[in-house]
């Protein structure tokens, strides 16, 4: 948006730790949020299910 002051703030967290995103939500008290912790090899999350559900699904549930 043209001459508006965004100001943009990075927090690396683990989404699996419902925790430290609510921590972070609280603190920071965010408008928008961009999650992009997604593991994204499909042929080792098949070797993997269980991993790949608490972070892709369990994880976004946090955020």
């Amino acid at each position: 948006m043209a001459g508006s002051q965004t100001e943009i703030q990075t927090v690396i967290a683990d989404v699996r730790f419902a925790g430290r995103i609510l921590h972070v939500f609280q603190q920071e008290q965010p408008h928008v949020v961009f999650h992009a912790a997604a593991h994204k090899h499909v042929h080792l999350m098949e070797q993997h299910p269980t991993e790949a559900v608490v972070n892709n699904v369990l994880g976004t549930k946090n955020v």
